[in-house]
């Protein structure tokens, strides 16, 4: 852990404005440089093949000095398997520190980290996949949507359409793509996925569908439909924690949207949805996330004063 003991408490702050992720060019040469390895052959059945050269040694010497050197043997292998394990744990690790890193929105320091510990990694396909996992997350949360949709395509290639880890990764990266106004690939991915997550049933994978759409029908310009289908929305994004506050927040542009063309009758469930948002999320990190939220700032409408994240 002495790797990322300089790093700031863990409590959530904006993005820092000096801080310049890598751009998408950067990041597929750095995953290129380092791709997931098979471990060597050796890496197993050395220390078997040590074990039993050991024994046959212990057997086979007739001196009492020179036999103490099989014994020797085993202490010095046991020595490297403890350091090797001890080495593998320290990885892992890091690993989940960068995913308190993320949870907590250190979205800096966990892109550092995790650019850092990519090579370490590369014997170890499942952490190798999780640092990757973290990376892309972060780019998207910095407003790096190239990088992190590139980061996204390398991982959903190398994992079962099917598989729920999929899944999530799809999901994110259409939050990504809507993001970037790459509506067409967004819209695109947002149908195949529709089938999968009835499917699997999972309620936060169903909560972040759910967001991802109401995203799209903002970016889409659709905002009477994003109300219309949002009379559940409250239950349906309950899983996902603060970040549910995003969703609340569109769905009080989408009625202030509404409200500018005429329907003053939404005007009350605007204030309501975005009093919700900001319970959750401070008004500065809801506009950051996704830049028309800063409208409703500038409306005036009220927000709660202490927010959550």
């Amino acid at each position: 852990m002495s790797q990322f003991a300089t790093h700031p408490p863990l409590t959530s702050a904006p993005p820092s404005a000096a801080f310049s992720p890598p751009t998408a060019d950067q990041v597929q040469s750095w995953i290129q440089r380092h791709p997931p390895r098979a471990r060597s052959a050796w890496a197993f059945r050395g220390p078997l093949i040590a074990i039993v050269v050991l024994v046959a040694m212990s057997f086979a010497m007739q001196s009492a000095v020179i036999g103490v050197l099989p014994w020797l043997g085993f202490v010095a292998l046991l020595i490297y398997m403890g350091w090797l394990a001890r080495h593998n744990r320290e990885l892992e690790m890091k690993v989940s520190y960068l995913q308190e890193l993320s949870a907590v929105r250190q979205h800096a320091p966990a892109i550092r980290g995790a650019w850092r510990l990519l090579p370490q990694v590369i014997r170890m396909h499942e952490l190798h996949g999780r640092v990757l996992a973290i990376m892309a997350y972060n780019l998207d949360q910095v407003r790096a949507y190239d990088a992190a949709i590139l980061t996204y395509d390398y991982l959903v290639d190398k994992l079962p359409t099917g598989h729920p880890g999929s899944i999530q990764l799809r999901l994110q990266r259409s939050v990504a793509q809507l993001a970037n106004h790459q509506l067409v690939d967004a819209d695109d991915n947002l149908r195949r996925l529709r089938g999968s997550v009835e499917e699997i049933g999972d309620v936060v994978l169903s909560g972040a569908y759910r967001m991802a759409v109401l995203l799209q029908a903002v970016r889409t310009n659709h905002f009477q439909e994003a109300v219309d289908e949002a009379d559940d929305l409250t239950e349906a994004l309950r899983p996902l924690g603060i970040d549910a506050g995003y969703g609340h927040a569109l769905l009080a542009l989408s009625c202030w949207r509404l409200c500018e063309q005429g329907q003053e009758d939404v005007r009350s469930r605007a204030e309501a949805s975005w009093r919700r948002a900001t319970l959750l999320l401070s008004p500065e990190r809801l506009a950051w996330r996704f830049v028309e939220l800063a409208d409703l700032r500038l409306a005036g409408l009220p927000p709660e004063p202490r927010p959550i994240g």
